[in-house]
């Protein structure tokens, strides 16, 4: 349940827009109020792009989208608290940004390089879901324009989804100023390919996902082949999850994150060519490394992935590989075998990591959490040293976790999303002295890295859960 600070910061906020569009003119009437929350990746991570099953939870961080409707044919977007000198960013548009000449919808690309090229990049990844949105067939039009005011509380370095969540309450809120109904598993999908395509960034679903349909108390359970809801995993009574922020995040995180992920589609496409020659072979993976078991990648496949491969040589060989949102880039040197094999074990973990989850649920016993956190440390590992997207501030942090131990009840941590530093997920007992325990970790990470952790405890229920709120327009600014 949200609590009163985020009620009072709501009526902040809506007093904010009012202030702000008392001064502009063209802003209208009907006028919502749309509020998304963070997620935290409790197990599966980036494996979700091999088609892994993932674990997810939404954090009581939220941010918060206002829509006013327009008559001037433009879209004015503000953002309230981006990081800078503290004013807030406004970017205003004509609509016919979004078409070409003969009045077909623009490229992705072109819409992209107009905001580069007008010093606003930043508008790329809101613009992304008016095109999409626009592009699917899921809203008509957007009528005379629109006027958008963004807030949003969530850390935009830490891991936990802060795009993900303004582009979400930014397609709800288009949705409701055009009286269209979105279902939540296709506006993720818009999302994400608003992401992709106008953003430039080669993100996932999962972090959508549960920024609309998170549940309270309960990790949302998903099969990203490419994307099949399994329900919800409750937590047991006595456990709960949290995230610590690291206060720090990788300079070249982007850059790892999209080798990583090439790499790992290059080892699914070496091994569907394998498989292929192979006596009895056959299409057993369906596209997604996580359809290989640990022990038939060991005794098949292992040997047959390069441990390190340009990529003009893969390019000469192999052709392409099946994902849209990157590519292999030819002078790059690709560690294949290990960047593979992680999403296979991942998937393998997460299998097992539920297990003990619902094993817990029906004992009293605390060994099945202490099972599942040893999966945790393990998924850390691979991050680190498989991937190659660890820090060395989340390796301290886990590290001081770990040495409180499950005696004081922490079970296990891991860095979450796409690593590099960020936030790292943290299994415990719900009691005074886990969190206790938490804190000391904490002020322990400090004293070694001299970096500030933020602790983020609680869960909330997804913005699909809710409908837009209606603002009412002040007497003094009705039309008359």
């Amino acid at each position: 349940m949200i609590g009163t600070d985020s009620e009072k910061q709501m009526e902040a906020f809506a007093e904010t827009c009012e202030r702000l569009w008392a001064e502009d003119a063209a802003a209208g009437d009907p006028r919502y109020l749309v509020r998304a929350p963070a997620r935290l990746d409790v197990m599966g991570g980036i494996a979700d792009y091999a088609g892994s099953l993932v674990l997810q939870s939404a954090l009581p961080l939220e941010a918060r989208v206002a829509i006013a409707p327009r008559t001037d044919q433009k879209v004015s977007i503000t953002s309230v608290n981006l990081p800078g000198d503290g004013h807030p960013r406004r970017s205003v548009w004509p609509l016919a940004t979004l078409y070409s000449a003969n009045g077909k919808l623009t490229s992705p690309e072109n819409l992209a390089a107009h905001f580069d090229a007008s010093g606003s990049a930043w508008v790329r990844p809101i613009a992304g879901v008016f095109y999409t949105l626009l592009e699917a067939g899921a809203v008509p039009h957007y009528g005379g324009g629109a006027s958008l005011i963004i807030e949003s509380e969530i850390p935009p370095a830490a891991g936990i989804g802060s795009s993900a969540a303004v582009s979400v309450a930014t397609g709800l809120a288009l949705a409701a100023m055009t009286e269209q109904s979105i279902a939540p598993m296709e506006l993720a999908r818009l999302c994400q390919r608003a992401e992709n395509l106008v953003a430039g960034l080669p993100g996932g679903i999962t972090d959508k996902v549960v920024s609309l349909l998170a549940e309270t108390g309960a990790l949302l359970q998903m099969r990203c082949q490419p994307h099949e809801l399994l329900g919800y995993l409750p937590l047991c009574p006595g456990a709960t999850v949290l995230g610590i922020n690291s206060g720090t995040q990788g300079e070249k995180r982007i850059q790892k994150f999209v080798e990583t992920r090439v790499a790992s589609f290059m080892g699914l496409r070496i091994i569907e060519s394998f498989m292929r020659g192979a006596r009895n072979g056959g299409d057993v993976i369906s596209g997604y490394l996580a359809n290989i078991t640990p022990t038939e990648y060991v005794e098949r496949i292992r040997d047959a992935l390069p441990t390190k491969m340009r990529g003009r040589d893969f390019l000469e060989r192999y052709g392409h590989i099946d994902d849209a949102a990157t590519r292999v880039e030819p002078d790059t040197i690709y560690k294949v075998r290990s960047r593979t094999e992680h999403h296979i074990y991942e998937n393998d973990r997460v299998h097992r990591f539920a297990e003990r989850m619902n094993r817990a649920a029906r004992s009293s016993d605390t060994e099945p959490l202490i099972e599942a956190g040893e999966l945790m440390y393990a998924s850390h590992w691979s991050y680190s040293q498989r991937c190659g997207m660890g820090s060395i501030e989340t390796d301290v942090l886990v590290n001081c976790l770990r040495k409180q131990g499950s005696s004081r009840g922490i079970y296990g941590s891991k860095v979450t999303s796409g690593g590099c530093g960020g936030t790292v997920a943290v299994l415990l007992a719900d009691t005074p002295g886990a969190h206790a325990a938490v804190q000391e970790a904490c002020r322990a990470y400090a004293e070694k890295t001299g970096h500030a952790p933020q602790v983020f405890t609680g869960s909330r229920n997804g913005a699909a859960s809710e409908p837009p709120q209606r603002l009412s327009v002040p007497a003094n600014q009705a039309r008359t």
